[in-house]
Parts: structure tokens; C-alpha cells; sequence
């Protein structure tokens, strides 16, 4: 019997409609140059790791036994490439080629030891190769000057990227739901001490640190969810900026934390643009 006329399309109907959705690259090009810069940083950040991985007599705890080692090669050469690739993909140079092999890099590093696993490297890496799939050099790049720029890009990569973002918000506030850290006690001894942003030793009560923590809870879990929306995107988005710029100066250790909050401001473009192409 034929589908009537009006009917709901057929899920592979609605599948391909999806897949063949196009959107403006603007957002994702500012993304990706983002991302590349905290990438270059992020390996130059793990480097000091690889170099105590490469010392004789160091004990190496590899994913898989008898697997290669990025920490096998110097550690001088993984540097110079790894930031290489990530300003030749901020820039938009070769970019899928750039991406490609700065996601390779960035998964080899991550799964070499677990010595150098972090859960900022994972993201990281993950948001570099779906970046690379979206075709984020197609605007605002050095190809787009050699005129392979695009006026259109598939959405479903930037859905894939909206999601990443938004199930990370949301895993991290389930991860918080436990009594050490709702009691305020893990925020009480990772706060910083000393220097000029040190948070006040009157502020470090026990009430106010568990009211903070409560805070960040349901901080990320509005955001996993406002971030979506159009309405409260932009307050999402405000949120959000605050929240990271705070952990970063008021948390310790600084380094990590201010490159992961870099890192949350270069996606958030990601999830501005709604406008379909042809």
C-alpha cells in the first residue's frame, strides 16, 4: 500500500534527510581554530611526561603488552610535529590532511601509556577528528584563500560534536553525585591558597563549600540540556564561561584547567549556528 500523503517519512526517509542537511562552516572554522591552539599547548603540556617516559628505568604501564610506544621515538620530534599539525589545523592549512594526522598523533599519545592518559586529551582528541569529518577548513582557513572554501557543511558532524559536549556536561554532574564531593570536601582541598586569587580562608566554610558544589552540579547538568535550546543557549553559553574561568583561576594546579577552559570556549560556537544550507 503506498504512504499516504502527509504521512511521517520513513526512519531511513528521515535518516537521509538528516545526513544530507547542510549548515553554515563560520562556527565550526572559529571551533577549530580553538581547538587547534589548545591542542598545540595540550601536547607541549604532555611533553615533560614523555620525556620521563623515555628515561632508562622508568616503569611504563602500556595499554596493550608488547604494543609501540610514542614514548619509543624522541621526544623532541613528537613535539616539533605535534605542534606543527595542530597550528597547520588551526590555521585551516590542508585541513582534513592536518586533522587527520593531529587526531592519529593526539590517539597515540593518549594510548600509549597510561601514564599519559588524561580525560582533557580524550575530549580533545575526539573533538579534532570530528572537527576534521565537519569539515571545518572550509571557512575563516588557508584553504579557503586557495579557494577550497564551502559555503555549506553536513550537520550531522556538528550534532555529533553538540553531543560529545553535552554528554560530557552531563556524565561529569552524575560522576559529582556522591556524598565526598556534595559535602564540599573536595572542593575545599583543591582550592587555591596562595597568591593574589586565593580564595579567603573566611569564604572556606563547610556550608559554603558544600552550597558551591551543589552549584556545580546542577550547573552542568542545565547546561548539558540549555545548550540545546535557543532561548537559553546564550545564558547557557554565559554560564558556562563563568563556571570554567572560575575553576581555572580559583582551582589548583592552574595549567590544565585553564587549557581545558579554553578548550569549552572554542566549542561553544558549535551550537550557535541553526541555519540549514541548500
Amino acid at each position: 500500500m503506498a504512504r499516504q500523503e502527509g504521512a511521517h517519512p520513513l526512519p531511513l526517509t528521515r535518516l537521509r534527510r538528516f545526513v544530507e542537511r547542510t549548515a553554515s562552516p563560520r562556527y565550526i572554522a572559529v571551533a577549530r581554530i580553538g581547538v587547534g591552539l589548545v591542542a598545540a599547548a595540550r601536547i607541549l603540556e604532555r611533553g615533560a611526561t614523555l620525556a620521563r617516559l623515555s628515561e632508562p628505568g622508568v616503569i611504563r604501564v602500556p595499554y596493550l603488552e608488547g604494543a609501540p610506544s610514542i614514548a619509543d621515538l624522541p621526544v623532541l620530534a613528537i613535539l616539533v610535529a605535534g605542534v606543527g599539525l595542530a597550528a597547520a589545523f588551526s590555521a585551516g592549512l590542508f585541513t582534513w590532511v592536518t586533522g587527520s594526522a593531529l587526531f592519529l598523533l593526539l590517539g597515540s599519545i593518549l594510548l600509549s601509556d597510561q601514564q599519559l592518559y588524561a580525560n582533557n586529551l580524550y575530549l580533545l582528541t575526539l573533538l579534532v577528528g570530528l572537527l576534521t569529518l565537519a569539515g571545518s577548513g572550509a571557512a575563516l582557513s588557508l584553504d579557503a584563500r586557495r579557494g577550497r572554501g564551502r559555503q555549506a557543511v553536513p550537520v550531522w558532524p556538528i550534532v555529533l560534536l553538540r553531543l560529545q559536549i553535552s554528554a560530557m556536561y552531563l556524565f561529569t554532574a552524575i560522576a559529582k553525585v556522591n556524598l565526598e564531593f556534595l559535602s564540599g570536601s573536595s572542593l575545599f582541598s583543591t582550592l587555591r591558597r596562595e597568591g593574589p586569587l586565593a580564595i579567603p580562608e573566611g569564604w572556606r566554610t563547610f556550608d559554603a563549600m558544600a552550597a558551591a558544589s551543589v552549584l556545580a552540579v546542577i550547573v552542568e547538568l542545565l547546561l548539558a540540556f540549555w545548550l540545546w535550546s535557543p532561548r537559553r543557549r546564550a545564558t547557557a553559553i554565559a554560564i558556562g564561561v563563568a563556571m570554567h574561568a572560575a575553576i581555572a583561576v580559583w582551582i589548583a594546579p592552574t595549567l590544565g584547567l585553564v587549557l581545558f577552559a579554553l578548550l569549552m570556549f572554542a566549542v561553544y560556537p558549535v551550537f550557535l549556528d541553526d541555519r540549514r544550507g541548500p
